[in-house]
C-alpha cells in the first residue's frame, strides 16, 4: 500500500532503480555474460509493478505492460542482429509472437507493437543475408505488391476523410 499513494512513488522509483543495479552489480561480479540476465529481472520487477497497480491505471497497456515488454524484448531482439546465436532468435521471436497473440487477445496497444517490432526486427536479421541471393525479381515484385497495398489503403483513408468532413459540415 505504500506505493500505491502518489507521493510516495519517487520511494518506489528509487528502490526500482536500486535493486536492478544491485543485481547488475551482482552478475558482473559473476562474469555473467548473458544479456537477458540483465534484462529479464527488470522486465518481471515492471511487469509485476504494472500488474499491482493495474487497477489504479485502468487499462492502458503502454503503463501496464509496455515498460516490461520493452526492456524484455528490445534488447534481445537487437542482440540477434550481431550475435549468430539461434536459440536466441528463436526464443525471442516466439516470446514476440505469444504477446502479440496476447495483446490482439487482450486488445492492449503495447503488446501488439513490440510484439510486431520485435518480431519482425528478428526476422529481418535472420532472413536478411538469404535475401541477397533471392532473384531480383521477387524482392521488386514484393516491394511493388507492398506499395500497391499501401496506396490502396491511403486512398480508402482519404476518402474516409471527405465523408468524416462533409458529415461535420452538414450539422448545423
Amino acid at each position: 500500500m505504500y506505493a500505491a499513494l502518489p507521493r510516495r512513488r519517487a520511494v518506489v522509483t528509487v528502490a526500482v532503480v536500486g535493486l536492478t543495479t544491485a543485481t547488475w552489480v551482482e552478475l558482473l561480479e559473476a562474469h555473467v555474460s548473458r544479456l537477458e540476465a540483465y534484462t529479464l529481472p527488470l522486465a518481471l520487477l515492471l511487469l509485476a509493478a504494472g500488474l499491482w497497480s493495474h487497477r489504479e491505471l485502468g487499462d492502458r497497456s503502454w503503463t501496464v505492460a509496455g515498460p516490461a515488454l520493452l526492456v524484455a524484448l528490445v534488447p534481445s531482439a537487437a542482440a540477434t542482429a550481431v550475435a549468430d546465436d539461434l536459440a536466441r532468435a528463436l526464443l525471442t521471436v516466439t516470446v514476440a509472437t505469444a504477446a502479440l497473440v496476447l495483446g490482439a487477445w487482450r486488445r492492449w496497444q503495447a503488446l501488439v507493437v513490440v510484439g510486431a517490432a520485435a518480431a519482425a526486427l528478428v526476422a529481418v536479421t535472420q532472413l536478411g543475408p538469404y535475401t541477397l541471393h533471392a532473384p531480383r525479381f521477387l524482392t521488386l515484385g514484393t516491394l511493388g505488391v507492398l506499395l500497391l497495398l499501401v496506396g490502396a489503403r491511403y486512398e480508402q483513408r482519404r476518402d474516409n476523410a471527405r465523408q468524416a468532413l462533409s458529415w461535420l459540415a452538414s450539422l448545423s
